[in-house]
């Protein structure tokens, strides 16, 4: 008996830190289960809104630590079952992973956000999201995926009334078209944005089309519409200028860079 009680004796300090380890086992669960949808959407926000100041800065390192907050706001704003955020921040991390190269993650990303965007009736969202899939695939160098998707992204930018996302899109799908030796495709769609261009007042797309028209033409040897389309160096006004036309004046070409992929930030 003695030996049997010396070993009930050995073991009660095991049993003990048993009975004290399972309360501090539960608290973790018991604090989750506290914690209110409104204070999870709260706090998704909140990162949420730290990636976007992040993003905006522009810097490799911001991006990085732009990806680190959407990616913990992402898996709060499923837990609520907020589908809208949950595909804005898919795509959020997608243009962060294209704009750092890393392509097939940016894809893997989009790819996900567009059912979504799709489910929520986010139509805006949509075409912006196709729009960024057609850019990667022109990054990939698959330009008929790219035309795919721009192509599809474009009926839906005309029936929400994008006019700036329309005259990009256009644009996009006619510098493609030039990539792959189709002048006249590409000319056909320039010419389709640069008057949107000029309705929403954008006068620097407007030269960047222009440009294009004019590298297009020169392509096609046509020396007198790269006149008509240019004018004269010093800028011409409406009258001159049937194709350029403005409601004020025409800049002249010059050698400007290659239009944007995207839309700026309003995602």
């Amino acid at each position: 008996m003695a030996r049997y009680w010396v070993n009930l004796v050995g073991v009660t300090p095991l049993l003990l830190g048993i009975m004290v380890s399972v309360p501090q086992m539960v608290v973790t669960p018991v604090v989750m289960a506290q914690s209110s949808p409104s204070s999870r959407q709260t706090e998704a926000q909140r990162l949420y809104q730290e990636g976007e100041t992040l993003r905006g800065q522009g810097t490799r390192e911001s991006f990085q630590q732009a990806l680190e907050k959407y990616q913990q706001a992402l898996p709060l704003f499923r837990a609520v079952g907020d589908r809208s955020f949950e595909a804005t921040t898919l795509n959020h991390i997608g243009f962060v992973y294209e704009n750092t190269r890393q392509l097939e993650q940016a894809l893997n990303f989009y790819q996900q956000a567009l059912p979504i965007r799709k489910e929520v009736g986010d139509r805006s969202g949509e075409a912006l999201t196709l729009t960024d899939i057609g850019n990667v695939y022109r990054s990939i160098g698959q330009p008929q995926q790219a035309l795919n998707f721009y192509q599809q992204a474009l009926p839906i930018l005309r029936e929400v009334g994008d006019r700036r996302g329309e005259a990009s899109t256009l644009n996009l799908i006619g510098e493609v078209y030039r990539g792959i030796g189709q002048p006249q495709q590409a000319l056909n769609f320039y010419q389709q944005a640069l008057p949107i261009l000029r309705e929403v007042d954008d006068p620097t797309g407007a030269v960047t089309t222009l440009n294009n028209i004019r590298t297009v033409h020169r392509t096609m040897g046509n020396s007198q519409e790269i006149f008509r389309v240019c004018g004269n160096s010093s800028g011409t006004n409406v009258g001159s200028n049937p194709i350029a036309g403005s409601s004020t004046f025409t800049p002249p070409c010059y050698s400007a860079p290659p239009p944007s992929s995207r839309r700026g930030n309003t995602r």
